[in-house]
């Protein structure tokens, strides 16, 4: 299983749910799961960059989730203008 892998690695799985409801990217993080916690704050710069990154390379996603090393999880992402 390729979360188990990464996440063993101490890298961050995300995966995208689109607007219809389907799940269809994944992207590899070199932040560990830890940091994309529950508890992580939504000001903080490395949430505001990465939530950046992926509204422009992913704009039709609609939720993110990480992988913990059990099981996904949302990921609380800052709002970002378009």
């Amino acid at each position: 299983m390729a979360q188990a892998g990464a996440a063993n690695l101490g890298m961050g799985v995300l995966h995208g749910i689109d607007t219809h409801g389907f799940n269809g990217v994944l992207v590899r993080l070199t932040i560990p799961p830890l940091w994309l916690g529950l508890r992580a704050d939504t000001a903080s710069p490395f949430l505001v960059q990465i939530a950046s990154e992926l509204d422009d390379q992913c704009p039709d996603t609609t939720t993110w989730q990480f992988w913990n090393g059990e099981q996904w999880l949302a990921l609380h992402v800052p709002d970002i203008a378009s």
